[in-house]
């Protein structure tokens, strides 16, 4: 069987294949070797309060994610702790070896007495939100369309984190990612309702690791 493409349609697919092997250099994830980590109801997510706002705000999510799929039942049953590390002194030692370039991070395991410790490590405030973002997605299974696809987790008494969780993700090879959000005119007066529209809006363009809103003005 034969295609006949025009020679535009063939640039066309030439250049979307060329997008797709620079997207894939650029989130290629060393994995860690070892053991997966259990997560229970009330887990504790540290961070320093000195930490970039938007790096709080991350925080402030992932938070809410724990409790909507472990319900916040259990008082840490297994020590599990949660460190969001950037430039902040009080996680300072914590943070492993140096993340090279912008928006790169890492998520790693460690442990302090027998007890299990995830570590959530950007190189810079976007790889460090990045980070807790992928960590929502990949561990406690939130989409990044949570809001718009009107999900809801079935709650759990316990989630196993998986080895494969646990990786280096390089800084991405394509330096600017925009996102230009179709049907503004009616996007628009939702956003201006209410400050938490805006979060919410921001919070799914930051958990897809765009870093640019095209707003076409």
């Amino acid at each position: 069987m034969s295609l006949n493409l025009s020679r535009g349609a063939v640039r066309l697919l030439a250049l979307a294949c060329l997008v797709l092997v620079l997207l894939w250099k650029g989130t290629f994830a060393a994995a860690e070797q070892g053991a997966s980590v259990m997560l229970r109801g009330d887990i504790s997510v540290e961070v320093d309060s000195k930490e970039d706002p938007a790096i709080r705000a991350a925080v402030a999510d992932l938070r809410r994610d724990l409790r909507k799929v472990l319900g916040g039942h259990d008082t840490r049953a297994v020590g599990t702790e949660i460190i969001v590390t950037c430039n902040g002194d009080s996680t300072r030692q914590y943070r492993g070896a140096a993340l090279s370039g912008p928006e790169a991070y890492a998520i790693r395991r460690t442990s302090t007495s027998g007890a299990a410790q995830i570590v959530l490590q950007g190189s810079d405030v976007r790889g460090t939100v990045f980070a807790v973002y992928d960590f929502s997605e990949h561990a406690l299974g939130v989409p990044p369309l949570w809001f718009w696809s009107g999900w809801q987790p079935n709650l759990q008494l316990s989630v196993t984190v998986p080895t494969n969780v646990f990786r280096t993700v390089k800084s991405p090879a394509v330096p600017w990612r925009g996102w230009f959000p179709n049907d503004t005119d009616m996007l628009f007066p939702w956003l201006g309702e209410s400050t938490d529209h805006v979060d919410l809006f921001l919070e799914t363009l930051l958990r897809l690791r765009f870093n640019l809103l095209d707003v076409d003005h």
